[in-house]
């Protein structure tokens, strides 16, 4: 019930028809009667059919995370489900989204020369990688937030802000991460926040 819709893998059209009745947690939905959803704006089969499928994955408690993999989760397994979820991305979003933030070792580009090389504006570059962290953030669910958080706890705990030298002492030679530090010091706090707040204070 206490799960919160924008933390859900949901597409853009269902999360607006939810915001659009008011339902930010699953729990609002509890007496919702179905004519109120159907006649939403913009909920048509898809909507439904994508609504039907979140119900049935949320009873499964495939969203809900047991209390020992709450208090167990490291630093080393955030930066391997933010690597598992970027493998999932559509190819121009996981592209973009390593231009961006340094991922192909090159160091970050801009909008514009992210746009230059694949032929589009800086504004649709802006635009696609902003549909990939949203992406990101729904497909990471509850797990991703939790890990967010223990990274913050870890920072706070030890008085020090992300850096790179931080993300490389969580990992070890038997599971390197599949990209530089640097690409995930700059994209964790986009993960946290579209504002780009810093992830450890």
């Amino acid at each position: 019930a206490d799960l919160r819709v924008k933390d859900l893998p949901v597409s853009v059209r269902l999360e607006a028809v939810l915001g659009g009745l008011g339902i930010e947690r699953l729990g609002q939905l509890h007496g919702l009667p179905t004519l109120k959803l159907v006649s939403a704006a913009n909920c048509g089969r898809k909507a439904l059919a994508e609504f039907r499928a979140l119900l049935r994955r949320a009873e499964a408690g495939e969203f809900v995370l047991p209390q020992e993999a709450l208090a167990s989760g490291t630093p080393a397994d955030l930066i391997r489900h933010i690597d598992e979820l970027i493998s999932r991305l559509l190819e121009q979003r996981r592209v973009y989204m390593l231009l961006r933030f340094g991922g192909t070792g090159q160091g970050p580009q801009t909008f514009r020369e992210i746009g230059q090389r694949h032929g589009v504006t800086g504004s649709a570059v802006d635009q696609v990688l902003s549909r990939a962290i949203g992406s990101t953030r729904r497909e990471g669910s509850l797990r991703l937030r939790t890990l967010l958080e223990r990274v913050e706890s870890v920072c706070a705990t030890r008085q020090a802000l992300l850096s790179s030298a931080l993300v490389s002492t969580w990992q070890d030679s038997t599971h390197p991460f599949r990209y530089n530090p640097e690409f995930y010091v700059r994209l964790i706090p986009r993960l946290r926040s579209q504002s780009g707040a810093s992830s450890c204070h």
